[in-house]
């Protein structure tokens, strides 16, 4: 029986399940606080990554079966703050059809006046508002509303249940990872599109191509092709991109910025040094 829809996520997939298997492990056997928020620390950049994970899962789901992928998105909900249809009804419905639209852009940059918004400010307002515009859009989609507001009761259930077994685990966690994931993602929707004013799909997103961000984010750099093939999985977005490179103009470009070019520079050295040493070997009298 297939499960997958495709086997390269079975890696992520595998990563995903681990860590929330030891946010449990963690929640229910450790009591010391200062272990807890330790723990928060050093989960959050995996748990920021996660969110971009989430994203792709809910453009092209990753299993064939409906229940796995639900159970995938409880989980992801926990590690991200976006739970089940969160992505479907504000990102896909909310943002992709009316991205180059600033007046109806459920993810809009702009503010009232017309100016571009501050990063902090773009990244505060559409967090804290992101379930009322998940709903708005839901209105004219009964079916994914439904599915959406029976899931985030049941998230909230599990979470006051959480809550009434150790509040101060609960809240380092899991409440406060999901508070986390909200404004992650709504930074990096402001990075890659504020600004770019166009009605040209080729020009209205910003593309990253640093290979520690695209390992760790699933791609999410290639954001233009991303945005001309909203259901393509994440895998197929690098052979896409290479074919619409040439219509991107040079300021789409960006780095990636810390910490993954710091990564990226490191890891493109050690491998220089590691081939010079080869060579030198190779060409020792």
């Amino acid at each position: 029986m297939k499960l997958f829809r495709y086997k390269i996520d079975r890696l992520p997939v595998a990563i995903f399940s681990s860590i929330f298997l030891m946010d449990l492990i963690v929640f229910f056997n450790v009591e010391n606080r200062w272990v807890i928020v330790a723990y928060y620390l050093m989960s959050f950049w995996p748990k920021a990554n996660i969110c971009a994970w989430n994203h792709h899962h809910q453009h092209c789901p990753t299993f064939t079966k409906s229940g796995l992928n639900l159970m995938l998105e409880i989980i992801f909900g926990f590690q991200t703050g976006v739970t089940s249809k969160g992505w479907l009804l504000h990102h896909n419905l909310g943002h992709h059809q009316t991205y180059l639209d600033q007046t109806q852009d459920q993810a809009g940059w702009k503010t009232k006046s017309g100016k571009t918004m501050g990063p902090v400010r773009y990244m505060l307002e559409v967090a804290s508002t992101r379930y009322y515009r998940s709903f708005k859009v839901g209105l004219k989609y009964p079916k994914h509303l439904n599915h959406f507001l029976i899931v985030l009761t049941l998230h909230a259930a599990l979470l006051i249940l959480a809550a009434s077994l150790n509040i101060f685990n609960t809240f380092f966690i899991f409440f406060l990872p999901m508070i986390n994931g909200l404004l992650i993602t709504s930074w990096a929707n402001h990075s890659q599109h504020a600004g770019l004013d166009t009605q040209n799909d080729y020009e209205a997103s910003r593309n990253i191509l640093d290979p520690t961000f695209n390992l760790l984010t699933g791609n999410l750099g290639y954001h233009t092709s991303h945005h001309i093939n909203q259901g393509l999985h994440w895998s197929k977005l690098p052979q896409h991109h290479a074919t619409i490179k040439h219509l991107i103009p040079a300021n789409c470009y960006v780095n990636a910025g810390f910490p993954y070019s710091v990564i990226t520079k490191i890891t493109e050295q050690n491998v220089s040094d590691m081939l010079e040493s080869r060579h030198g070997i190779a060409n020792s009298p």
